[in-house]
């Protein structure tokens, strides 16, 4: 792979990522946040097409609801129970291929994925839903490990600006973003997680009553 560490700056990758998902040139940066953003290539396409095609409806599964004025979503961490193209796709999230790809691109080596998918599985935003800006717990108290990598892909298809939902990267003391991705079907977001890796969509959703993030 020809990689330089996440952290050390922008990331530029020659190689493919091990025949898995890999990248076509279009990168997105945020030296502050140490994030990425790739479009995935044609094959990981097939795949996130099947995703979508299988992805649960908000009143399809017993998804947890959060409510409050900092976070309005739903989310979905039995992985065991979706149907298998969304399944399929977490479960090689978390693959021996999918580790490596991610140590040459972070320089982190020893990478264990979370079979218990603590803060991951699925999500879903209704109209008007929100996610304040945040920073994510860094220690796995079950597994006993650091939390260091998050791994973001989108399944909307035909997302619009004007929609909103972008993640945004913020600087340390909160006081602007500096960086906003936009949530394009199979776009793929990685970035660090520590206790001041603020991000989220604090702007309510506006995307029509029939779509969802």
């Amino acid at each position: 792979m020809g990689t330089r560490a996440l952290r050390d700056g922008p990331l530029l990758i020659e190689d493919d990522l091990h025949s898995v998902y890999l990248a076509e040139k279009e990168w997105l940066f945020a030296n502050a946040r140490e994030a990425v953003s790739v479009s995935l290539p044609e094959a990981a396409e097939a795949a996130a097409e099947a995703a979508l095609r299988d992805f649960p409806e908000p009143k399809q599964l017993a998804w947890t609801q959060f409510n409050t004025p900092k976070e309005r979503k739903l989310a979905f961490d039995v992985v065991e129970k979706l149907p298998a193209a969304a399944r399929d796709v977490l479960y090689f999230l978390n693959s021996r291929p999918m580790l490596q790809f991610l140590e040459d691109l972070t320089g982190i080596q020893g990478v264990v994925s979370d079979p218990y998918y603590v803060g991951g599985g699925l999500h879903q935003i209704k109209p008007g839903g929100n996610l304040e800006v945040h920073a994510d717990f860094n220690y796995h108290e079950k597994l006993k490990l650091d939390r260091r990598i998050n791994v973001l892909i989108y399944l909307n298809k035909d997302w619009k600006e004007e929609y909103g939902g972008h993640f945004e990267l913020w600087n340390r003391d909160m006081t602007r973003a500096e960086q906003k991705i936009l949530p394009l079907f199979n776009r793929c977001a990685i970035f660090s997680t520590t206790s001041y890796s603020y991000h989220g969509h604090p702007t309510p959703l506006a995307c029509p009553p029939e779509r969802t993030r």
